[in-house]
């Protein structure tokens, strides 16, 4: 769409993990961005989405990308107290700098 968001982008947005695996089971990018710099796993991690934040970080998605204002997923998760998220992104080697 107009800001960069790619079909993972919304079905991550709209919580529909079911559609998130459909979607990379095809082949979608886990790690594109969008004019802001989120990636899918942002998204999910900015709306608390731990089931998706799971699956997209268990298919490899790149735990250390950094929005346009220097925010990686693990700086949202903590920025909004989701000690689940910070947690597992800590587990699978997060760098939080």
């Amino acid at each position: 769409d107009e800001h960069g968001n790619s079909p993972l982008h919304w079905a991550t947005i709209r919580g529909y993990l079911d559609i998130v695996r459909y979607l990379v089971d095809r082949g979608a990018q886990l790690d594109l961005q969008d004019k802001n710099g989120n990636t899918p796993l942002h998204q999910a991690t900015i709306r608390g989405y731990f089931s998706i934040v799971k699956y997209l970080g268990d298919k490899g998605a790149k735990l250390d990308l950094q929005d346009e204002n220097g925010n990686s997923p693990l700086h949202q998760a903590e920025i909004r107290g989701n000690l689940v998220i910070v947690k597992y992104m800590g587990d699978k080697g997060a760098q939080l700098n």
